[in-house]
C-alpha cells in the first residue's frame, strides 16, 4: 500500500473509535455529580482550665482579708476594753468593801487582760501605731470642782456607771447615748466638759468634735476622749490633731477624774477672768464675748 492510503485508513479508524466512545457516553447519561465528602464532627468542648492566681492577685486578696480581719479585731478589742473599763470603775466604787490586797490583785488581772487585747491587735495589724498613753499622768483628786459634764457613751452600763461616779463627785451630769443627742443637749445646756468615746453611734466622737468646733469653738478644747481603739491609725491621727485629753480603755478611773478636773478648772479660770473683766470695764463690756 502507498503511504497516502495508510494515512487515510489510520485517520478513519481513529474517527470510528471516537464515534463509538461518544455513543457509549450518551447511553450512560450525564456524569453523576461528585459525591459529597463527609463533614468532620466539631471537636468536643474542652473542660475549662483553671489558671492559678498570679502573685499580684494573691497579694490583693490577702490585703483585702487583712483589712477585714484588722477591723474585726479592732471592734473586738474595743468591746473587751469597754467591759474592762466598767470593771475598773466598779472596782473603784468598791474600795471601801474590799481589802487593799484584793483590790490590787483585781487591778493587776484587768491590766493583764488589757495588755492581751493590745498584743492581739498589734499582731494582726503590724501597721497600727502604738497604743496611746493617757494624756494626763498626775492627778489631784482632792481638787474636784463642781461643773456641768456631758457624757457621750453608747454602752448603757458604762454610761450609767460613769454618770453615778461623777454625780457622787458633785457634778451635774448630762447623758447622751450618741452624737445626735449630745448636739441637742449642747445647744440648750451650759456644758463645761464633754466626756466622749471616739466611736459613738450615729455621730462619732471625731464628727461630734468637728460640729462643736464649728458651732461652739470655746468647747473644742474641753473634750476628754475615752477610746478603746487608739491603735487604729485614723483614730490616733484625730486624737493627736485635736489636742484634747485622751484616756485609753480600759481607763484608769483616777486619770479620768483628773482629766475632767483639769478641764473644769480651766473653764473656771476663764469664767473668773471674764467676770473680772466685766467688773472692771462696766456692765456693758464683754457683751459679745463667748461663754466661758
Amino acid at each position: 500500500m502507498s503511504t497516502p492510503l495508510l494515512v487515510a485508513i489510520g485517520f478513519g479508524a481513529g474517527l470510528a473509535v471516537a464515534l463509538v466512545f461518544q455513543v457509549i457516553l450518551r447511553r450512560r447519561g450525564p456524569a453523576p455529580p461528585p459525591r459529597p465528602q463527609p463533614v468532620a464532627a466539631p471537636p468536643k468542648a474542652r473542660a475549662p482550665v483553671t489558671v492559678p492566681p498570679t502573685p499580684s492577685v494573691e497579694r490583693e486578696v490577702a490585703a483585702v482579708w487583712l483589712q477585714f480581719l484588722r477591723r474585726e479585731v479592732a471592734d473586738t478589742v474595743s468591746a473587751i476594753n469597754t467591759r474592762l473599763a466598767v470593771v475598773k470603775t466598779l472596782l473603784a466604787e468598791l474600795q471601801a468593801d474590799l481589802s487593799p490586797g484584793m483590790i490590787e490583785r483585781i487591778g493587776v488581772e484587768v491590766d493583764r487582760a488589757a495588755a492581751a487585747t493590745d498584743t492581739l491587735h498589734t499582731h494582726v495589724s503590724s501597721t497600727a501605731p502604738e497604743r496611746a498613753v493617757p494624756s494626763i499622768m498626775a492627778t489631784d483628786l482632792d481638787a474636784v470642782r463642781d461643773g456641768v459634764v456631758l457624757l457621750v457613751e453608747s454602752d448603757d452600763t458604762t454610761r450609767d456607771v460613769l454618770s453615778q461616779l461623777f454625780s457622787r463627785l458633785g457634778h451635774r451630769v448630762l447623758s447622751a447615748q450618741n452624737g445626735i443627742e449630745a448636739l441637742a443637749l449642747l445647744e440648750r445646756e451650759p456644758v463645761e466638759c464633754v466626756i466622749s468615746e471616739t466611736r459613738a453611734s450615729n455621730v462619732s466622737g471625731p464628727a461630734l468634735h468637728a460640729q462643736v468646733e464649728e458651732r461652739m469653738p470655746h468647747l473644742a478644747r474641753r473634750f476628754v476622749f475615752i477610746s478603746g481603739d487608739t491603735q487604729v491609725p485614723e483614730v490616733r491621727e484625730f486624737l493627736d490633731r485635736c489636742n484634747c485629753h485622751v484616756i485609753p480603755k480600759p481607763f484608769n478611773v483616777a486619770l479620768l477624774v483628773g482629766a475632767v478636773n483639769e478641764v473644769l478648772g480651766e473653764a473656771a479660770r476663764m469664767r473668773n477672768a471674764q467676770e473680772e473683766a466685766r467688773r472692771v470695764r462696766g456692765p456693758t463690756a464683754g457683751a459679745s464675748e463667748p461663754p466661758a
